[in-house]
């Protein structure tokens, strides 16, 4: 990572962007770092994010790192025009430096602790139907299943 800016006395590091992803990929790459804006009319040609990182010294042995990661990609409509557009973040890049800061300091047992999922983001649960929770009773009055 190349570092663009530093400020020691205001604990700020701002690298210089750095290319995640050109061609025809980039669409599907996108969503991997962050959320994707609906193009109607357009192509992502490139993406490239940095690092605004933030430390503070809380107590003699207790520092706080701040990561926020800007990612922009270039869109190129179909007349040939190019803007580059801010997309918003889902934390992807943020967790990965912090995982990555983290090994470094403490070993590569480091793991971030990673929240519960909610009631909507958990996988479903197989709920059996009303056949299968009744047992089968065999009795004089009933015959043998087959």
């Amino acid at each position: 990572m190349e570092v663009e800016q530093a400020d020691r006395s205001k604990g700020t590091i701002l690298t210089a962007y750095r290319e995640y992803s050109s061609g025809p990929m980039t669409d599907s790459h996108i969503s991997k770092i962050g959320v994707k804006p609906k193009l109607i009319d357009a192509e992502w040609v490139k993406v490239q994010y940095r690092y605004q990182i933030e430390i503070q010294v809380i107590e003699a042995r207790v520092t706080l790192v701040t990561v926020d990661a800007n990612i922009k990609a270039l869109k190129r409509d179909f007349l040939g025009s190019q803007a580059w557009v801010d997309i918003p973040t889902n934390g992807e890049l943020e967790t990965d430096l912090l995982t990555a800061f983290g090994k470094h300091l403490f070993g590569e047992r480091f793991e971030l602790a990673k929240r519960k999922k909610g009631f909507w983001e958990r996988e479903p649960r197989y709920v059996p139907d009303s056949e299968e929770t009744i047992p089968k009773v065999v009795g004089p009055e009933r015959p043998t299943p087959p």
